[in-house]
């Protein structure tokens, strides 16, 4: 019986040149079972990076006009693994990373890689940053994707390297056809907990993050907290209207600094 094929995404900052990243990429997928797509995330043509305005919470569209809402959406939505082929620099992911992860909230607090089989594949000193191995394991959690490796670049064995991408692709694939899916660690027990928390107070106001939420059981706490419950009831009806999100939307970036600006105001006094 032929094998199912996967529709497989690489990711990557680096496609094609003379870096160790770039030769890690290419035993990777030779040995992956299927085609791979190379989107090389430099060449989007980002409009700006993400400012928070949450427009996408509030309206539903983000606030750039590039089209990368519909492009990650519908990235995401239409593959099966994605792997992300990623450059260290200066102690941290490269900043193209920065830029597109954070556009990535378009989606808002809806876990758009839910499912999804991934792998990670990083150049740069791995072992001494165990901030970037734990970002890329609380993004694996939180977000409930499968990612079956993170491997890095730094093996004094060339060939012990190979044998390990190679065997990892083969089960990256092997996982994902099986529909195999991992359990979580303190990182997605305890990230989710907040965003359950967050979304459940929010809920009149951030309606599509809610339903999310419900409909793949999320909320597992009891929720008896009447005065919330009346409150998110008539800002769930008042969020109906667009021209209210719109308000909402709008009025945001004063609401961000309202804090700041009575703690500044406070020590005039």
């Amino acid at each position: 019986m032929e094998q199912p094929k996967l529709r497989t995404v690489l990711l990557t900052d680096e496609v094609h040149k003379d870096g160790n990243l770039s030769q890690m990429l290419d035993v990777f997928i030779d040995a992956y079972p299927h085609t791979i797509e190379v989107i090389d995330i430099n060449e989007f043509p980002y409009e700006a990076g993400c400012h928070g305005c949450l427009k996408c919470e509030l309206v539903g569209e983000c606030d750039r006009k590039d089209g990368f809402q519909e492009f990650y959406l519908n990235l995401v939505n239409t593959c099966d693994v994605l792997v992300f082929g990623m450059n260290i620099e200066d102690r941290y992911l490269k900043p193209i990373w920065k830029l597109f992860l954070d556009r990535t909230f378009s989606n808002g607090h809806r876990t758009s890689m839910m499912g999804k089989h991934t792998a990670y594949l990083v150049a740069g000193p791995l072992r001494s940053l165990p901030n970037v191995r734990q970002f890329l394991e609380g993004k694996d959690n939180v977000g409930r994707e499968n990612a079956m490796c993170i491997i890095g670049d730094e093996y004094e064995d060339s060939l012990y390297l190979e044998s390990l991408l190679r065997n990892s692709a083969k089960r990256l694939s092997q996982a994902a056809l099986a529909k195999y899916q991992k359990s979580i660690n303190f990182l997605g027990v305890g990230g989710i907990k907040i965003f359950r928390d967050l979304i459940y107070s929010m809920r009149g106001v951030v309606g599509d993050d809610h339903r999310f939420y419900k409909k793949n059981g999320l909320y597992d706490f009891p929720q008896r907290d009447l005065g919330k419950q009346v409150f998110n009831l008539g800002m769930g009806m008042a969020f109906k209207l667009k021209p209210v999100r719109m308000q909402a939307f709008e009025r945001m970036p004063e609401m961000y600094i309202q804090l700041h600006k009575q703690i500044v105001k406070s020590g005039k006094e």
